[in-house]
């Protein structure tokens, strides 16, 4: 194993479920890879995760750092959004929208020959986000078919989250130019290639050109030419068969220099040459995609001790006549001078004034009494 592939190992293995990386919880690892499922904190959102960690040999930390955040200013609905970079106990995180469902391996292991339509068809979307990456100076350089996600409803998101390097495993080296064995730097036309590769294994079940092992894969793809698709696949229309046999040259001039020629020469292909084929019946190959809500169970606050509370102390509030009480006590009053008017004119029907001589006599016989009782 390489120095860059043991640091990476050692990384993968410091990082353990339920750890905190800056804003992010740590859910699961995908698979066996160096992407993780992490929660964020803040919201509650679930995000993919990748781990890179720099080859201190090869002192490629800033070359790293430099592309990722090339990375992040691409925006486009065929490419996985990379939202953020850092760096956290020695190594390079990047954070990306989480897409659930499989990848465009998974879908040719399970059908190893597509039909020719369906394959101009994933690569209709593939170059869309190529050609939104190449107008920003994005180049892919490792385009495979692992890196090409189907997302929910068959959408398709390509994975620029690399660091740019390339190691020709099995699976790889059947997809990349020959401009990397030739030590020649990679570009538009490199993915141009790479694209073109895919599409060829679709269309035939097998790659353009195969080996025992990946040195051999390698050498093929720098010295030979592969045979054209129409002559090992006989339904596989000419038109087709000439668009990938130009995307796999090796002369870069007789290759399509930039992917927006090869996405006008597929648009062309759809447009007139399709026949009866549905469009989009590929995706009922794909299984349905179930987004499951994570949930984080955290746990309770521990129970807080209980306080002691005052005893009430008892509080004398005056009593206020209300406004209805007094409205009630002003109409008694008014009733009873209405009463005592009444009163006056039917024992005194004659005058008020001799009324009033009449009371004050029974008033003054009343203190007489009075007085005589208590002389006795």
């Amino acid at each position: 194993m390489s120095n860059e592939g043991n640091v990476l190992e050692q990384a993968t293995n410091e990082i353990k479920i339920g750890q905190s990386i800056a804003d992010y919880q740590v859910i699961q690892r995908i698979e066996n890879s160096n992407v993780y499922l992490v929660l964020k904190k803040q919201n509650q959102q679930t995000f993919a995760m990748k781990i890179f960690s720099p080859d201190p040999y090869a002192c490629n930390h800033d070359a790293i750092v430099e592309r990722l955040m090339n990375i992040c200013q691409l925006d486009h609905e065929n490419i996985v959004r990379v939202y953020e970079t850092g760096e956290h106990e020695g190594f390079i995180y990047a954070v990306m929208e989480y897409i659930p469902g499989e990848n465009l391996y998974n879908l040719m292991q399970r059908n190893p020959r597509l039909h020719w339509a369906a394959a101009a068809e994933l690569a209709k979307d593939i170059i869309r986000g190529l050609v939104a990456a190449h107008s920003k100076g994005v180049v892919h350089r490792c385009l495979h078919p692992d890196r090409v996600l189907l997302g929910k409803g068959g959408q398709i998101k390509i994975n620029f989250c690399n660091e740019g390097e390339i190691t020709p495993s099995r699976e790889v080296v059947n997809f990349v130019a020959p401009e990397l064995f030739l030590g020649q730097d990679l570009d538009e036309c490199s993915d141009v290639y790479s694209l073109g590769s895919i599409i060829y294994t679709i269309v035939t079940g097998k790659p353009p050109l195969a080996g025992k092992n990946p040195k051999e894969i390698a050498l093929k793809h720098r010295e030979m030419e592969p045979v054209l698709p129409v002559y090992g696949v006989a339904d596989i229309p000419h038109s087709l068969s000439l668009i990938i046999d130009r995307t796999l040259s090796k002369d870069l001039k007789q290759r399509y220099q930039y992917s927006y020629e090869l996405q006008a020469a597929i648009h062309n292909f759809l447009l007139n040459d399709i026949g009866t084929y549905k469009i989009g019946s590929y995706k009922e190959l794909l299984p349905k995609v179930v987004e499951d809500t994570i949930s984080i169970k955290l746990p309770k606050p521990p129970p807080l001790s209980p306080e002691p509370v005052p005893e009430p102390v008892p509080v004398q509030i005056p009593i206020e006549k209300t406004p209805q009480k007094i409205s009630h006590e002003k109409d008694g009053l008014a009733a009873f001078k209405a009463e005592w008017q009444k009163f006056q004119k039917t024992v005194f029907p004659l005058s008020p004034f001799y009324g009033k001589i009449l009371a004050g006599c029974c008033l003054s016989l009343i203190a007489n009494i009075i007085l005589l009782i208590l002389l006795q």
